[in-house]
């Protein structure tokens, strides 16, 4: 198979990585969530290599059928890491907004909770790169609809957000997209040392 690595993937790619994902004991449940954890991985200026968010996103048992299986799926999550990747820095240089794969619910409203959670999982394996946001509270900021939505659904009371209406839904996606453009520029000069 001779595949371009850097096509960025159809909806039918989105959805066939959507279903391999949630069938996976891995942390990274939906495709939605998987455009997060890469976001953050991209932002920070550590570089992740595929060995060390694989295993994140297949869990205990590696998940494939075959060895077809492995290559398509391997495939189709280097071609969106490469299009995040790309997608970011196009975002940056023409100051526009890199808008990230949201699921939508039932309603046919996007939440942004599976994302929230994946960059906050790429967030904390790329921890020491993020001190600046916990010394700085002006950059701290900038991770609070993460951490809002992320923690929408959380078991614990104490963790969980506060009831979170459309119309909040709706600035915090906004704020997330916004926050997502001025972390991937806070990094720049780091990620080119």
């Amino acid at each position: 198979m001779n595949e371009d690595l850097n096509t960025p993937l159809s909806e039918d790619d989105m959805q066939t990585l959507d279903m391999f994902l949630a069938n996976l004991d891995g942390e990274v449940p939906s495709f939605e969530a998987l455009d997060g954890l890469f976001c953050a991985l991209r932002c920070a200026p550590s570089l992740v290599p595929p060995s060390g968010y694989l295993p994140v996103l297949l869990g205990e048992d590696d998940g494939f059928e075959d060895e077809d299986q492995a290559r398509t799926m391997l495939t189709l999550i280097t071609r969106h890491w490469n299009t995040v990747s790309a997608g970011l820095r196009e975002a940056m240089e023409t100051q526009t907004l890199y808008l990230p794969a949201l699921l939508v619910d039932d309603k046919d409203q996007a939440t942004g909770n599976d994302w929230a959670e994946g960059f906050l999982l790429g967030v904390s394996m790329t921890e020491d790169d993020w001190d600046d946001f916990i010394d700085d509270e002006d950059l701290g900021e900038l991770l609070v609809p993460m951490m809002v939505l992320a923690h929408e659904d959380d078991p614990d009371p104490e963790f969980k957000s506060p009831e979170i209406t459309d119309e909040n839904r709706e600035s915090l996606l906004n704020m997330m997209f916004n926050s997502l453009m001025l972390i991937f520029a806070h990094f720049e000069k780091q990620r080119h040392r």
